[in-house]
């Protein structure tokens, strides 16, 4: 039996996130099982078999989002959702090495083989764009696409790699790592779903919005981890951070004597994180997000989309981390901050 007979005899999802996101995971996996190169190397089997966290919301369903929103069937994107798998797993691997990340595959695997592993599924990603039944001149659009979005992303991992300093030099670095990936997902979504090139590029700009949403939340909870998370010993890279350690405010002096110590000493974590709320920096990450979030919004109420909600669901997931926060300082009626 061939591939394609294989996904066309698997039970099409419903409209329920986590019933397509299994389902495309499976046959995320089945595909590139099937790519003859990957058949025959163990570590990409290990790589693409990993877990996912219950009940997240993985890039590469983002496509199905997109697809949805302009009435399509999610069954339509699964060439969008292999690619978004390959290209998410290839930039964390790059990732890991340039962090220096003690649970990156490199330290098992070395540098080499991983390098090559990220390499092959760059190529996987390109090659699962040029599916069957996929008209040429989307493919073409889907492929430049692809390319615009692993140049940024490259470029933003370099930057990043140089730590940045400022506000303005966070923001760059942010704007090339993380919503590229998203609004690759979401174009090729919408474009594998029917819709014309405007109007995919117009699903495809919701990146922007939660990429700015995902990496402010992420900081939040490295900041605010305990143990103290890596992102304290590069600070430029960390929001709440940064704000606390340039920011005009009472307690600036201690809490740069704090990040000079030994944050592992009683007590100093516990006191950095008090003044990353007293100084205004987690208030700040908040009117940050909230910004994205309500721009988001604004832009989807005025796009004429078969089916918004979609699209809306996906940001509401995004914004509850921050939800979550407020809970937990104390903040009642978080919902009002949202309110358009």
């Amino acid at each position: 039996m061939t591939r394609d007979a294989r996904l066309h005899d698997t039970e099409t999802p419903n409209d329920d996130p986590g019933s397509i996101g299994q389902w495309l995971l499976e046959n995320i996996r089945t595909t590139l099982s099937d790519m003859p190169e990957l058949s025959r190397w163990p570590e990409v089997r290990r790589l693409i078999d990993r877990p996912v966290r219950p009940g997240s919301r993985p890039t590469w369903n983002y496509p199905a989002t997109a697809c949805a929103a302009v009435g399509a069937p999610p069954k339509a994107v699964l060439p969008a959702a292999v690619a978004v798998f390959c290209s998410l797993y290839s930039i964390h691997l790059v990732d890991d090495m340039l962090d220096d990340d003690p649970g990156g595959l490199f330290h098992e695997l070395g540098t080499g083989t991983v390098a090559n592993l990220a390499l092959a599924l760059q190529g996987a990603a390109g090659k699962a764009l040029a599916a069957p039944g996929v008209s040429p001149e989307r493919q073409a659009w889907m492929q430049e696409g692809l390319g615009q979005m692993t140049m940024a992303t490259a470029l933003g991992q370099d930057l990043d790699a140089k730590d940045p300093e400022g506000e303005d030099g966070y923001w760059r670095v942010v704007r090339l790592k993380t919503p590229p990936l998203f609004s690759f997902a979401l174009y090729c979504g919408a474009v594998l779903g029917g819709a014309d090139r405007d109007l995919a590029e117009a699903v495809g700009g919701f990146g922007n919005e939660l990429g700015d949403i995902v990496q402010v939340n992420d900081d939040l909870h490295d900041a605010m981890e305990r143990p103290a998370a890596a992102d304290w010993g590069r600070e430029w890279t960390n929001l709440p951070i940064l704000y606390a350690r340039s920011a005009d405010h009472g307690d600036r002096n201690e809490f740069l004597d704090l990040m000079q110590g030994n944050l592992d000493a009683p007590g100093a974590l516990e006191r950095a994180q008090e003044i990353l709320v007293s100084s205004g920096a987690v208030s700040y990450c908040a009117y940050r997000i909230i910004g994205a979030y309500r721009s988001a919004k604004e832009r989807l109420n005025a796009l004429d989309l078969v089916n918004p909600a979609a699209i809306e669901e996906l940001l509401d997931h995004h914004i509850r981390p921050l939800e979550r926060l407020f809970a937990a300082l104390g903040v009642e009626e978080p919902e009002r901050l949202f309110a358009e």
